[in-house]
């Protein structure tokens, strides 16, 4: 008897598939001795809803955003090439207007998937959100230390997001903590 449900025993079933090939293309790539993308990080959009004093992206050109048909053309070839793991970051990826179709093209290509996010959207992309193997949330400190780097109720929003995840059967949640002069 299979005590998970039928969709996760099919995306169990698609990763091990895919990690096969991934580990199938990488030997094959090391043997010519050519480069392979084993592992990508994907960054949907220089947006962000924070002004992180650290941070480089609120002053780097922002430019067009590609669109999501896009993005899923490049995870097919990843899948195709044997990409093992595709994470999902930014800015703030759930800024991206076509966050939902990427993430499910990203779940579709049967990678080892991520999302790093700061959390202030997760509980409005819940149902995305928790389709991704690991989602990790940075968070600055105790919440006026987060809150005075990330704005007013930036911690309340993401620990929301993270509980509202964890509810929702997420056992796979992280938290990033950047160590700066801020918090430190």
């Amino acid at each position: 008897m299979c005590l998970r449900p039928r969709g996760a025993v099919l995306r169990a079933w698609a990763q091990a598939r895919q990690l096969a090939h991934a580990a199938a293309a990488h030997g094959a790539a090391r043997l010519r001795r050519r480069p392979h993308l084993t592992s990508v990080t994907l960054f949907l959009t220089l947006r962000c809803n924070c002004r992180c004093g650290y941070c480089d992206f609120p002053g780097m050109d922002r430019g067009q955003d590609w669109d999501g048909e896009r993005f899923a053309r490049l995870l097919g070839a990843l899948a195709r090439h044997g990409t093992a793991r595709v994470g999902i970051s930014g800015g703030e990826p759930l800024l991206h207007p076509d966050f939902e179709g990427i993430a499910g093209a990203a779940n579709a290509g049967g990678f080892l998937t991520s999302l790093v996010t700061n959390g202030i959207l997760l509980d409005e992309h819940l149902d995305s959100a928790r389709a991704f193997d690991y989602v990790l949330c940075t968070i600055e400190g105790d919440e006026g230390r987060h809150d005075a780097i990330r704005g007013h109720g930036a911690y309340r929003a993401a620990l929301r997001g993270l509980e509202a995840l964890a509810r929702r059967g997420r056992p796979r949640l992280g938290v990033i903590c950047p160590v700066h002069g801020g918090n430190a």
